[in-house]
């Protein structure tokens, strides 16, 4: 019969200075975020929750009728379906003006993806998560509330909103 391996042999001697002469050092780590505008607004979306970002040809998108009109169809992504989305349309009812080429926010979707058409991309942004303020209804208006964790200050105190990757989903899906 085999037997446990325990650390019985450990003395108290051994013990004492190994555990209780140690200093830790607690690192927190800043979140990573991408930033980009949509209208009068600037946002922040979790680099985390991206699969890619890549300049998308419209042309490559397949109309889908009968939809919402923040949806601007399906394309095929690496031998996956990704449905597109108008993301200013979505976020602030407003329809943008993508050129022939934009770029594509793509995130996983239950088995397929969601890409989310913008026209730039700003930069890469760190926060403290603790950093994170809260926002209100006035502050976002017209966006819903259901997209937004929060939001961050950046260097001259303007808001820089922070998606919530889950509600968008949520949404896309009860279309």
């Amino acid at each position: 019969m085999s037997q446990l391996a325990t650390l019985d042999f450990l003395t108290p001697e051994l013990t004492t200075g190994f555990l209780t002469d140690r200093s830790v050092e607690l690192v927190v780590e800043q979140s990573r975020f991408l930033q980009f505008a949509l209208g009068e607004y600037e946002f922040l979306f979790p680099l985390g929750k991206l699969q890619e970002i890549f300049s998308l040809n419209l042309t490559q998108v397949t109309l889908v009728p009968g939809l919402d009109s923040n949806v601007m169809g399906i394309y095929n992504w690496r031998g996956n379906l990704a449905w597109l989305i108008d993301f200013q349309e979505l976020l602030l009812g407003k329809q943008s003006n993508l050129r022939e080429n934009c770029l594509c926010l793509l995130t996983p979707l239950q088995g397929q993806y969601l890409g989310m058409a913008i026209d730039r991309v700003d930069g890469i942004r760190s926060f403290f998560i603790d950093d994170l303020q809260a926002v209100t209804a006035e502050m976002i208006k017209p966006i819903a509330m259901d997209f937004i964790q929060g939001y961050f200050l950046d260097e001259q105190n303007r808001p820089l909103l922070l998606l919530d990757p889950q509600g968008i989903i949520n949404s896309f899906i009860h279309l």
